[in-house]
């Protein structure tokens, strides 16, 4: 029930008084009516979420050997004493490859061994011992390419044979 204008009140001590204004109630006024306590929901705070990172692979962790091999293009024959130049690429920004920039000269075998990684690109010039321009070429090495050489396979081999131009 809502009442607009003057009101008698009854006080808790069973006096009344004066009140104006808009009520709303009943005349029964025994006990205060108490409201029960605000139910309180437990709020669990979340754990703060935690990224998961893969481990890294360790495939080839320790490096990959590179190994070139020069043949004659006639006979197949290793040509040893070919001069070999091997130079790291950049090829996307801050890539992490290691810079690389070395010569070395083909053994009897007509082979040459370097360290490279996994990811790099690499320009590789090669000459005859004469320093006659033989060929060049970029040489990608790729995780899929590489062959394990230990059995955790954190040390790699990749190997190419290339012959020279007729």
């Amino acid at each position: 029930m809502h009442l607009l204008g003057i009101v008698y009140l009854k006080d808790k001590n069973q006096g009344t008084r004066k009140v104006t204004g808009v009520f709303s109630g009943t005349s029964d006024c025994g006990q205060p009516v108490t409201e029960p306590p605000p139910t309180t929901v437990p709020t669990t705070t979340p754990s703060p979420s935690t990224e998961v990172f893969p481990t890294p692979s360790k495939k080839c962790s320790k490096g990959v050997e590179l190994s070139i091999t020069i043949l004659d293009p006639q006979t197949q024959d290793p040509m040893p004493r070919a001069i070999v130049t091997i130079r790291s690429k950049e090829v996307t920004i801050d890539e992490g490859i290691p810079s690389l920039y070395v010569t070395h000269v083909a053994d009897a075998n007509g082979r040459v061994v370097e360290e490279g990684a996994i990811g790099g690109t690499y320009n590789v010039r090669i000459m005859y011992e004469t320093e006659q321009f033989m060929k060049q070429f970029d040489w990608k090495i790729t995780a899929m390419d590489v062959t394990c050489a230990n059995e955790e396979c954190t040390k790699c081999e990749e190997s190419i044979r290339v012959g020279a131009p007729k």
